[in-house]
């Protein structure tokens, strides 16, 4: 038998669709530092840290402190990139991108959950 979510709560509505907005904004993110694009990259980290900052609410909503450390450490570092692009410091935005990327794998490898068909959710202790 298939392992199917079940149904999304209010609250983690909101942090599901900001989710599904960060591949895509970290897509243009790389394309923004390979353009050395200033605008694409405050557009994008505009979303970014929004993103974040709903994963942060929630997880502190369900008190998982080290996820919503996560988010917060996050939405930080973008803030950094969107310094270090602004002031035209590309080479220090490509690396920090990076450790984004890494940030983000850590907490979806801990605090995320894929059901057999295929969706996510957050994997929430108890």
């Amino acid at each position: 038998a298939m392992r199917l979510p079940p149904p999304m709560s209010p609250k983690e509505k909101p942090m599901a669709d900001a989710m599904k907005k960060v591949g895509p904004a970290n897509a243009a993110l790389r394309k923004a530092i390979e353009g050395s694009d200033v605008a694409l990259l405050r557009e994008n980290t505009a979303i970014l840290k929004d993103a974040f900052k709903e994963t942060e609410d929630f997880f502190d909503d369900h008190k998982v402190d080290a996820a919503e450390n996560i988010a917060k450490d996050a939405r930080k570092l973008v803030e950094t990139i969107e310094k270090a692009g602004t002031g035209g410091r590309w080479d220090s935005v490509k690396a920090e991108a990076g450790n984004l990327g890494k940030m983000c794998a850590s907490c979806h490898g801990t605090y995320r959950e894929r059901f057999d068909d295929g969706s996510f959710r957050a994997k929430l202790p108890g």
